[in-house]
Order: C-alpha cells, then sequence, then structure tokens
C-alpha cells in the first residue's frame, strides 16, 4: 500500500467519504517509465503503456537514471514513480475554495503536482468544466478521479467521456483514464 498526502477542501456540510481503493500503480516497475515518446502519441489506448503521449506527462531520462541535478530541467519531470502517490480532494460545490486548491497546487513546481494520482472531485457539474480544464493541467500525471457522492450512472459516464475530450486530456492529463464512482465502481473513460 502507498503512502499518500491528501489537499482537503471541505465545508461544514458533511461530505461522503470516499470509497476505500488502493491507488493507481504508477510505471510498473520500469524505471524509464514515461521517458521515450510512444509512436501512437494520443491514440494509445494501451492503459499499462510506458512511453509517454504528451510533453506533459514525459519524465527527464537522466533524472530516471539518476544523473540529472538541474533545478530547471527542461527534459522532462523529476518525479521517482515510488512519489506519484497522492491524492488532492476539491469540494466543486464551493468554487472559491476550489479555487483556492487550485492556486495552492500552481504555486508548487511541476515536480511536486506529478506526485497526484488521484482526484477525489465532490458536486461535479458539466458547468464547472472550465475549472476542471484548469485542475487537469495542474496535475499531469492523475490517473484517475473519484466522484464519491456519485453514483454510478450511464448518462454521467457519457458526459464524463464528452468532457474528457473537450478539455484534451490526452494532451493535459493523457493517463488519466477511470472514473470511480461512490460505490467504489471504476470505468474506464477512453
Amino acid at each position: 500500500s502507498s503512502s499518500s498526502s491528501s489537499c482537503c477542501v471541505f465545508s461544514a456540510a458533511k461530505l461522503p467519504p470516499p470509497p476505500q481503493r488502493q491507488l493507481p500503480a504508477v510505471g510498473g516497475g520500469n524505471a524509464e517509465w514515461n521517458v521515450y515518446r510512444c509512436s501512437e502519441g494520443k491514440r494509445c489506448e494501451a492503459a499499462d503503456c510506458n512511453l509517454w503521449h504528451s510533453d506533459s506527462e514525459r519524465r527527464c531520462k537522466d533524472f530516471a537514471r539518476g544523473s540529472c541535478a538541474k533545478r530547471d530541467c527542461k527534459e522532462g519531470l523529476h518525479v521517482a514513480l515510488a512519489d506519484v502517490n497522492q491524492i488532492v480532494t476539491v469540494d466543486l460545490d464551493k468554487p472559491i475554495e476550489a479555487k483556492a486548491v487550485l492556486q495552492a497546487n500552481k504555486g508548487k513546481s511541476v515536480n511536486e503536482r506529478a506526485r497526484v494520482v488521484r482526484l477525489v472531485l465532490y458536486g461535479f457539474a458539466w458547468v464547472r468544466r472550465q475549472l476542471l480544464r484548469d485542475i487537469f493541467e495542474v496535475f499531469p500525471l492523475v490517473h484517475e478521479v473519484m466522484l464519491p457522492d456519485r453514483t454510478r450512472d450511464a448518462n454521467l459516464l457519457v458526459a464524463w467521456c464528452d468532457l474528457i475530450e473537450e478539455l484534451d486530456c490526452a494532451k493535459r492529463a493523457p493517463r488519466m483514464r477511470e472514473i470511480i464512482f461512490s460505490d467504489g465502481h471504476a470505468e474506464a473513460l477512453w
């Protein structure tokens, strides 16, 4: 089990706890995960592909091999696979607080933000898509979204698939592939 930290914004109202679920495994033990480009790019459908699909998720090859010490490296992310284990929780029903979480995370380095593997989102609504676009852009290695206050619904799943396409998540958060509902059931987004 991986350790994780959580950045939470909760209102006075009691929100349902997210379902208990193991964090996604990142990289499958491949130390060179995301250091080489996938020839399929955004069209790649392999959930376990070890290659990068967008510059936003590319890891520095030298860092992966333990030899890059550049502070502002332009060759990719400086993040160890074991460190991609953090969770960020946002209550979208509280847009001001949600934007505060977004701003707090924008203030972190891209390498710190790349440690986020799961987003827990309360209060999902289509009208929040611009805020979601901004959120996805901040966390380049997010793998899944959890909606602990939403039951599994075919229409909601279709809306999320449309949202993923509209937000161009293949570029912003290319590893985001699953949505998890309040009962813990996961569905593939693409």
